[in-house]
């Protein structure tokens, strides 16, 4: 969702970060939301204008094929979106906010910066894109901890235990 309190500017903020640093990437930002006019000014005022793809909403199909062949994620707060990601093995730079903090590790699965510090996340990122061993690092580790935490087998069995120990209290 391109919503406020997603904090979508955030990845163009990065991505005009990026790009100072004479790195050729494009940003692809999924969905719709409140956010979206302020986006599109907000890249014509940076001069990035033709660097970002605002792409809609777009099947779970779509998302699914081209979560592995992005270089990097930029989750300043994505919710269930960070889940996809992490399921389909993506390098992801996160804010350390709410949960995201639960699946990402800091430079074990990921990068974590401090919460709406932007030129962190920036800088994180830029280390991440120019570190492809870290890369596929990242993916795997991230890849291996989402499959464990995310086992439904799993989640399911913790639901029942924990609403037998309501029950029976």
């Amino acid at each position: 969702r391109l919503e406020k309190v997603k904090h979508p500017e955030d990845v163009i903020h990065v991505l005009k970060k990026i790009l100072s640093n004479s790195i050729n990437y494009k940003a692809l930002l999924i969905g719709d939301g409140k956010e979206i006019e302020s986006l599109k000014n907000l890249t014509e005022s940076l001069d990035i204008k033709d660097d970002v793809i605002f792409a809609g909403n777009k099947s779970q199909i779509f998302i699914s094929n081209i979560i592995p062949s992005s270089s990097i994620i930029v989750s300043p707060h994505t919710g269930r979106a960070l889940c996809e990601v992490s399921l389909a093995g993506a390098c992801v730079v996160a804010y350390d906010l709410d949960w995201q903090s639960e699946i990402i590790e800091n430079n074990v699965n990921g990068y974590l910066a401090s919460y709406r510090n932007v030129n962190e996340l920036g800088n994180l990122s830029l280390s991440l894109i120019r570190d492809k061993n870290k890369q596929l690092i990242f993916q795997e580790n991230l890849r291996f901890k989402a499959l464990n935490m995310l086992d439904k087998k799993k989640l399911i069995k913790q639901e029942i235990e924990i609403f037998e120990k309501l029950i029976n209290q």
